[in-house]
């Protein structure tokens, strides 16, 4: 898998509703490749098209089956598109049983979400070669109801105001990373910017959360950077950050 594009509506009932259409560039790995499959678990496939054109598919076995319109030589790129959606859930993963479920985590008081999708719950919420040996990159278009903010991997962009009581934020990924990795969280957010170190950080916390208090928790992020970077070198990322979910559940670290 080379790229991700993941136009996603998030609507947090319980359970909480996704509608998205996934944009993939994929490069072939096999001779005369005619059909493949992506990892997807709970979702329902509307519609499929491969390099614009509608092809048949089948979802079976946690799995999105799908031809190709002729062989694939090695190294072809081509372009699938996903329309999906459903209901979110937990995935009761078999290399994590001792967990109820993993990847998403919810809440209507308050409205908010979060993926943590560590090892294999990136199938749970998008189309995906869900290994964590396939790094890609990302582009997020995130659609919420106001005045909820989404927040994923990578660079934010503009953000627009919809005439439907939505907002539109948009991310992008430039660096490649594994499909577990990939995580979308919404909440009534507020932001708190500074510079460590010569690299920008960006912490994400509830509003209503003491600016003092969140400055207080990460207040060794900048000691921690020099550390790891005398170690290991310069930080290799544009930008560093947290973001504090109103949720139950664990943490994990993803990419930023």
């Amino acid at each position: 898998m080379l790229h991700y594009t993941l136009d996603l509506r998030f609507t947090l009932d319980t359970p909480p509703q996704l509608a998205g259409i996934a944009r993939l560039t994929v490069r072939t790995q096999a001779e005369n490749l005619a059909a493949f499959s992506l990892d997807l678990v709970g979702l329902t496939v509307e519609a499929v098209r491969v390099q614009g054109a509608p092809v048949e598919f089948e979802q079976r076995d946690r799995k999105l089956f799908l031809p190709l319109p002729f062989p694939l030589n090695f190294g072809t790129e081509f372009a699938v598109e996903v329309d999906y959606g459903g209901s979110l859930r937990p995935l009761q993963s078999p290399y994590a049983p001792f967990i109820g479920g993993i990847g998403l985590l919810s809440s209507q008081r308050p409205p908010a979400l979060a993926f943590a999708a560590q090892p294999d719950a990136a199938r749970s919420w998008f189309p995906s070669n869900d290994h964590p040996l396939d790094a890609a990159t990302y582009d997020f278009v995130i659609t919420v109801a106001q005045p909820l903010e989404a927040i994923a991997n990578g660079t934010p962009g503009p953000v627009t105001e919809n005439d439907d009581g939505t907002r539109t934020f948009r991310y992008a990924m430039t660096d490649p990373m594994a499909s577990y990795l990939a995580t979308v969280a919404i909440a009534d957010y507020q932001v708190l910017e500074t510079v460590q170190e010569g690299v920008p950080l960006r912490h994400y916390a509830p509003i209503g959360d003491s600016p003092d208090a969140v400055a207080a928790a990460f207040s060794t992020t900048d000691e921690a950077l020099e550390a790891l970077g005398e170690v290991f070198g310069p930080y290799p990322f544009e930008f560093y950050g947290h973001a504090i979910t109103p949720l139950r559940g664990g943490a994990l670290e993803t990419q930023p």
